[in-house]
């Protein structure tokens, strides 16, 4: 990749280069930029400089509060904790399992753990601006980039396609529909939604749970056709393609966002305030930025099944909560990405005629 970027740069000679993310990319490009004395922006969006699983979850499912000092700590959660195996010895001696093998890791792999630690640190020191759209990331990343270089710009959606959805008040009409809308993988917590849905008890509304996107073929992805093939208020409907997502959020009252990691700034929340609707999701990372209790939404404990059934139960029992949100959802201001772009503009032209 930093080979074909630097022929790359060669041809093209841009006045600037903005990065988006690290995962999948890598560091070298970032050091080609370097190299060729072409200034560069870095937006981050996830967590793959500080974490080498870019989640800051761990092989058990537990969440990484704090970056180990020791990068072998993290060598240690990457390469052992994602088998059962692994988990189930760390488990039964009480954590000696993991610290025995810590402490016998072959040397080439603690050397890439700390290597890949000083990387990170090198490269994040190259960027003129790194963006986090969330305050709770670039707080995350304190650590690692100096702070007069470490900016907040939250993200922005087209709104155009929400509009028409915006400006009429939603109206029930027998069952409140919920929505699940993104990827099902386990830390977007599709399975933990299926787990507390299946627990409502009837209330002022039934209740439906409509899933948008492609159901993995896996374990995982079977657990989940299996809570949802054992009741029929569950509805699968699968993939679906970016311009039909208006469409996908005309048929549902409520989203639910329900992820056991930090997310940045969730676009489907975006897209639901676009169009009007109020959002249930986790309290944490850029989740808890984006949705205000009990004003324009609600929060529930971070992987807490019994809490997130609180939540939708709540909105089912109380016929008034659901009109309360709603009307509060569509007054927020669009997410714009035209003020997204605005500033980022100016900070191309302030980049690129600094010598």
């Amino acid at each position: 990749l930093g080979g074909w970027f630097e022929r790359a740069l060669e041809s093209w000679r841009p006045d600037i280069v903005h990065f988006q993310a690290g995962y999948l990319i890598g560091a070298a490009p970032l050091r080609a930029a370097a190299r060729a004395g072409v200034p560069s922006l870095l937006t981050l969006h996830d967590y793959w400089f500080l974490c080498p699983r870019h989640t800051l979850l761990r092989g058990d499912g537990s969440l990484c509060e704090r970056i180990p000092d020791d990068p072998v700590e993290c060598a240690w959660c990457h390469h052992h904790m994602w088998s059962d195996r692994d988990r189930r010895m760390e488990a039964l001696s009480s954590g000696m399992y993991g610290a025995l093998v810590r402490r016998l890791m072959p040397r080439a792999e603690r050397e890439l753990a700390q290597v890949r630690r000083a990387t990170m640190c090198e490269v994040l020191r190259l960027p003129r601006r790194v963006i986090a759209p969330s305050k709770y990331l670039a707080q995350r990343m304190e650590t690692l980039v100096d702070r007069e270089r470490l900016y907040v710009l939250p993200l922005g959606i087209d709104p155009t396609p929400f509009v028409a959805q915006r400006s009429s008040p939603r109206t029930l009409h027998g069952a409140l529909r919920f929505g699940f809308v993104g990827q099902i993988r386990p830390h977007k917590g599709c399975a933990l939604l299926l787990d507390a849905f299946s627990q409502l008890r009837g209330g002022a509304h039934a209740a439906e749970l409509h899933v948008y996107g492609a159901v993995p073929q896996d374990a995982y992805g079977e657990q989940v056709r299996r809570v949802a093939s054992s009741d029929a208020r569950i509805h699968l409907h699968g993939a679906f393609a970016n311009a039909d997502a208006a469409a996908v959020f005309a048929s549902i009252d409520v989203l639910v966002v329900p992820s056991t990691w930090y997310e940045n700034l969730p676009l489907s929340i975006l897209e639901a305030y676009a169009a009007g609707i109020p959002v249930v999701a986790s309290d944490a990372g850029g989740m808890a930025e984006l949705v205000h209790h009990d004003v324009d939404g609600l929060t529930f404990r971070l992987g807490d099944a019994d809490s997130l059934r609180d939540r939708l139960q709540r909105l089912c029992d109380d016929a008034g909560l659901y009109r309360r949100l709603q009307a509060q959802a569509a007054h927020r201001p669009a997410s714009d990405i035209e003020d997204e772009m605005r500033t980022l503009f100016t900070w191309y032209e302030e980049g690129a005629t600094v010598s």
